[in-house]
């Protein structure tokens, strides 16, 4: 059973469970969806660690090496924020597309916010916590530390960056569908560039802390009564919000695609072009007998997977190594250490 479709009928059966239990208990909505979401990330972690055990692959393949330098950090926050620019323009685009072919939209969906008490702010605060802990390592081993290393082998880098990062959005699909799409292939490219999944989980961090502050200082916020005129008058600045960020979102659209662009690792290599030039290497170590030296002399040719600590680079190296050996009948396989 693939996994993704585990995680799918995980998330499904735990929502059901939480309903019947919400509607039994008389439970607070907003407490289960924290039980959900945590419910939901722990086994997702779970899920995704058997599967690795499984397999015999180590979570610091996945993971790479667990530093940033000033300069990345600086670089890629300057990024990361500007693509949170974009995500606020993708919102403001598609609610005022709403509001155009429905004008009583805003104001019914202003009439549905309630009013926050005490438990509201309690919720807010959890959700919070969970937004800048759980989710950004969680989703970052999932989305781009599996499925984006996977994929990558199977279908090749372009399209398991487009389809993780379409996954990715339809998870965060209440909160902005075009941007986290956008945000999931620049922590795609970002991943293939640095190496280490530190980088995009430190990005996805920056980019919730961000948006769940915002969300969690509003939760303070209480207008008191409003007459039916102030009601109006912020409609109507409401619109004019909107407007602007729709005209700021086809603004930015260019811009996006180039800083992609310019981020974007040029020397990258597919794993149908590194597997024909190790098949090269080894067998002029085999011929050469120097097989000790396999890995130096890889590294001096300049050979590397487009994802040096994607998960399954050891397994197919050492596949690939076991094919040349039955070929030439050589080399001592038993001499060969996993």
């Amino acid at each position: 059973m693939s996994i993704v479709f585990k995680i799918i009928m995980l998330g499904i059966g735990l929502f059901i469970f939480l309903l019947i239990v919400g509607s039994v208990f008389n439970v607070d909505i907003g407490y289960l969806d924290i039980f959900f979401s945590i419910g939901l990330y722990v086994n997702m972690t779970f899920i995704l660690i058997r599967y690795l055990r499984k397999h015999d692959i180590k979570m610091a393949s996945i993971i790479g090496e667990i530093w940033i330098s000033k300069k990345e950090f600086i670089q890629y926050a300057g990024v990361q924020l500007f693509f949170l620019l974009f995500s606020i323009a993708a919102i403001t685009t598609v609610l005022n597309f709403l509001h155009i072919n429905n004008e009583a939209f805003l104001k019914e969906m202003l009439d549905t916010v309630p009013a926050q008490e005490t438990s509201g702010l309690l919720i807010a605060l959890f959700n919070f916590i969970i937004m800048i802990t759980f989710a950004p390592v969680v989703e970052e081993l999932f989305f781009r530390g599996f499925l984006f290393n996977k994929w990558g082998e199977s279908m090749g880098l372009v399209k398991a960056m487009i389809l993780s990062s379409f996954i990715f959005s339809l998870l965060h699909f209440n909160s902005g569908f075009i941007g986290h799409f956008f945000l999931g292939l620049l922590f795609c490219i970002v991943y293939v560039k640095t190496k280490r999944l530190i980088v995009p989980i430190i990005l996805h961090t920056i980019n919730n802390a961000i948006a769940g502050s915002v969300i969690f200082v509003t939760s303070f916020y209480d207008s008191g009564p409003v007459t039916s005129d102030d009601a109006q008058l912020f409609l109507n600045e409401l619109e004019r919000y909107l407007q602007a960020g729709a005209i700021m979102f086809f603004i930015l659209i260019p811009f996006v695609i180039y800083v992609l662009y310019r981020i974007y690792p040029k020397k990258v290599q597919t794993y149908h072009l590194f597997k024909i030039k190790l098949h090269k290497v080894l067998e002029k170590c085999a011929s050469e007998r120097k097989i000790v030296h396999f890995f130096c002399r890889a590294n001096e040719l300049g050979i590397h997977l487009y994802l040096t600590w994607g998960i399954f680079v050891e397994k197919r190296v050492l596949g690939i190594f076991r094919e040349l050996c039955i070929v030439t009948r050589e080399i001592d396989t038993n001499s060969w250490q996993e």
